[in-house]
């Protein structure tokens, strides 16, 4: 199997990218498809493909914070009431 360092945007498979696959909430997805859709029609570099799982990661990771931030103010709320 040969592992190849870039991906071309130009067939419509490449940027069916569900949702669910990313495991995004539709606000936040919707970054991720703007910034495939930016791309389309070329082949992105390898700096590319790593920038944009960089931003899923840092996506996904803002996700987690404001989620236990959440539970946090929940928490906290309860106590005061």
């Amino acid at each position: 199997m040969e592992v190849k360092d870039t991906l071309n945007t130009s067939h419509p498979q490449h940027l069916t990218i569900s949702r669910t696959a990313v495991g995004l909430p539709d606000r936040c997805y919707q970054v991720c498809d703007k910034w495939l859709k930016d791309r389309k029609g070329r082949t992105l570099s390898l700096d590319e493909i790593q920038t944009y799982c960089g931003i899923v990661t840092a996506i996904q990771k803002s996700v987690q914070i404001q989620k236990s931030i959440d539970e946090i103010y929940e928490d906290l709320e309860r106590a005061l009431i």
